[in-house]
């Protein structure tokens, strides 16, 4: 999901309060919503090292230093007038059933504050529920965030935000109290900590090719991030395990071989760059035990156009497929705790 400050680009310098179009259009929206208001709350990105998996904390839970790294001067709420508009929809699926919410608020004017916050602060919304005619009795809430702004016209100076509620099974991924949100244990069951690990720059052993590109999971990259980068995917059917049962081992650990599919995504590579990621995986593989390859990896090109500029990107993949116990991730996850966790709690708001 885009932030709030994509979504709205950049902000005239100066707003068009004040114009006959503005104001006419300003004038209904007040008269339709009733002079409503809508408090936006600031939210910081978070990333756990141990599997890089993302959640959002409540910029309330930060030091004036760390609001500062991303942009914000306080963690206070901001204050948007406006018109908001939602649907409701009821879906059943195999999995969930919900109501989902679909919002359009307009803004008679331009949001400096939310659109100067950098990538990593994503703004929430609460709208009550209110019965028609009603001021004060509330009979339900919703959160919601914005994921676009439909078509703005700069000489009216109204932004139209669209986005719908937050989901039920994503509103664990928003933090407002440190109280039980765990910072030492891993989401993902995959093989993920292990890509992290030996991508990271400090390759556990004498390497005489190493790897600089920075890895992040796939579907969770930084917005707007710079190559060279790798994003790795662990391809979710591919998971099989080679034994008829695990191994529980006599003080209980859980130890079952498995085989994936991996693909990396390699952004701003030439060949001998990516010839150099392949050796390094090589040498993983050779003078560790946390994984052994079922199929060697093969770089190969992939054509990312964008026809504004008539090129291509420099967009390379590798996969191949390989085996490792369960076991040896969780491990490897353990390993990242110690060196990690103390630098992320200082620099993403851990308890004061």
């Amino acid at each position: 999901m885009p932030t709030l400050a994509e979504a709205l680009g950049p902000q005239p310098q100066t707003p068009q309060q004040g114009s006959p179009l503005h104001d006419a259009l300003a004038a209904g929206t007040v008269e339709l919503s009733g002079d409503q208001t809508v408090q936006f709350i600031p939210y910081c990105r978070t990333i756990l090292p141990i599997d890089g998996w993302a959640f959002w904390l409540n910029a309330n839970l930060l030091s004036p230093i760390q609001l500062a790294q991303h942009g914000l001067k306080s963690a206070g709420p901001v204050a948007v007038p406006g018109s908001l508009h939602y649907a409701s929809i009821g879906v059943q699926e195999e999995d969930q059933s919900i109501v989902v919410r679909k919002v359009d608020f307009t803004a008679m004017g331009p949001i400096g504050a939310l659109a100067e916050a950098q990538p990593s602060v994503l703004w929430i919304a609460t709208w009550n529920v209110r019965p028609i005619g009603a001021a004060s009795d509330i009979i339900g809430s919703f959160r919601f965030a914005v994921s676009s702004r439909s078509a703005y016209y700069e000489e009216a100076g109204i932004s139209h935000l669209v986005g719908d509620a937050i989901y039920p099974v994503f509103e664990q991924e928003l933090i407002d109290t440190l109280d039980g949100f765990d910072l030492t244990s891993r989401v993902v069951s995959n093989s993920l900590p292990i890509w992290l690990h030996l991508l990271s720059g400090n390759p556990p052993f004498p390497a005489f090719v190493t790897s600089n590109v920075p890895p992040f999971p796939a579907w969770l990259v930084p917005a707007n991030q710079s190559p060279p980068y790798c994003a790795v995917e662990i391809e979710p059917r591919s998971i099989r395990s080679y034994q008829l049962a695990p191994l529980i081992d006599s003080v209980g650990n859980h130890w079952d071989l498995t085989e994936e599919h991996v693909r990396f995504t390699l952004y701003g590579l030439r060949n001998a760059q990516a010839m150099d990621f392949v050796d390094y995986l090589y040498q993983c593989a050779e003078l560790t035990d946390l994984f052994g390859m079922t199929e060697r990896p093969v770089v190969r090109d992939e054509h990312r156009p964008q026809v504004e500029l008539a090129v291509l990107a420099q967009k390379k993949i590798v996969e191949m497929k390989v085996s490792y116990y369960q076991r040896t991730a969780r491990d490897v996850a353990r390993a990242l705790i110690l060196t990690i966790v103390p630098s992320f709690q200082v620099n993403y708001g851990a308890p004061r």
